[in-house]
């Protein structure tokens, strides 16, 4: 409590503003990731039904000859499965769908987000680095920089995280409905036409089309940010 005071005092209206910048942005990350987390939360549901379909068809080899000598309850369960296997391929779309509109809704503001996140960043380690070579070094005026670095390095990765692991979620189902074991002709043009489906959409968090959201953005920002920083390093350097 006393170093939050020390700190509190010590600040000028410069420093006091980033303050707010990083609320937002925490803010706007947050509401991104909850939204991303209830979209991969219901593929994962829809890959669940899709593991007891193939768990059914494995514990019974069924041809679609045999179909018509089945009792009437076996036919109904085996009915029910294929009816379960159409109603998966349909909300899978519209779950692919719902990306889509994700995308077009936050695109803009994660690209900002990730904008601030990448400039302040930028400059909070400029600003450290030079703190670090002052004669006399003011560790409280170190430290604020450097915990909000790390607020924004872990924003940044947490959504990218949840982004990536979310399309990893959808596109595990296309990996599932291929160990379906089945001879019935209506449960494999089911398969094909959700398995074309899967392919064609191709689904993907992107930021307003600029730029996939996952972890090839993380590694691009490590690199922009270290590239920045050696940059402006050299700079002040030639200017001093």
């Amino acid at each position: 409590m006393v170093l939050f005071f020390q700190i509190y005092h010590r600040m000028t209206f410069l420093e006091i503003v980033p303050c707010f910048t990083l609320m937002i942005n925490q803010a706007v990350c947050h509401q991104c990731i909850e939204l991303a987390k209830m979209i991969r939360l219901r593929y994962h549901i829809l890959n669940i039904h899709i593991e007891k379909i193939v768990d059914y068809f494995k514990r019974r080899t069924i041809n679609f000859i045999e179909i018509g000598l089945m009792n009437k309850g076996v036919d109904r369960l085996y009915s029910r499965q294929l009816y379960n296997l159409c109603y998966i391929c349909t909300m899978h779309h519209h779950l692919t769908k719902l990306i889509k509109l994700y995308n077009e809704t936050f695109g803009v503001i994660l690209s900002l987000m990730f904008g601030v996140s990448f400039v302040s960043t930028v400059i909070s380690l400029f600003y450290c680095s030079g703190g670090l070579q002052a004669n006399q070094i003011d560790w409280i005026r170190i430290f604020l920089p450097c915990v909000t670095t790390w607020i924004y390095v872990v924003d940044t990765v947490y959504i990218c995280n949840t982004c990536y692991t979310t399309i990893e979620e959808a596109n595990k189902s296309g990996e599932l409905i291929h160990q379906i074991d089945t001879n019935d002709p209506e449960i494999r043009d089911e398969i094909e036409m959700f398995s074309l489906q899967i392919i064609n959409e191709q689904v993907e968090f992107n930021a307003a089309g600029f730029f996939p959201i996952d972890y090839t953005l993380v590694f691009s920002i490590i690199g922009g940010v270290t590239t920045y920083i050696i940059i402006l390093i050299q700079l002040s350097a030639t200017v001093v």
